[in-house]
């Protein structure tokens, strides 16, 4: 019967390391974009588009993130942290997107080894 008025905990870690497996599989996609730019313009557009996939569902964990945080009484960190963090994390992905829309929009056919190199970091 309390259990209604007790606040309800929500574990933003979970949420933090979820958006940080988008980001991960967002950064391999961007780097088999520009891997197979000269090789297959066709896969770069299927890998383009896989970029997108991982940015839409790391838009809905930031979305849910903001939300319970809203609705939350107790945070585990300060509730401006935790939002600092999340919009940080989801900026990473907003530039990897950014990238790959740009590689399509200007017809980009190779990427300078600097740029590949700079992915296995």
């Amino acid at each position: 019967m309390f259990g209604r008025f007790m606040p309800k905990e929500v574990n933003f870690y979970d949420l933090f390391n979820a958006h940080a497996k988008e980001i991960s599989l967002g950064s391999e996609a961007l780097k088999a974009l520009l891997e197979t730019l000269n090789q297959s313009p066709e896969g770069a557009a299927r890998h383009a588009e896989a970029i997108d996939a991982i940015e839409a569902r790391a838009d809905e964990i930031t979305h849910e993130t903001v939300a319970q945080l809203h609705s939350t009484f107790i945070t585990p960190l300060d509730r401006d942290e935790i939002h600092r963090l999340i919009s940080r994390m989801d900026d990473v992905l907003d530039t990897i997107q950014d990238v790959a829309q740009t590689v399509q929009m200007y017809d980009i056919r190779s990427a300078p080894p600097e740029a590949l190199s700079l992915m296995t970091i």
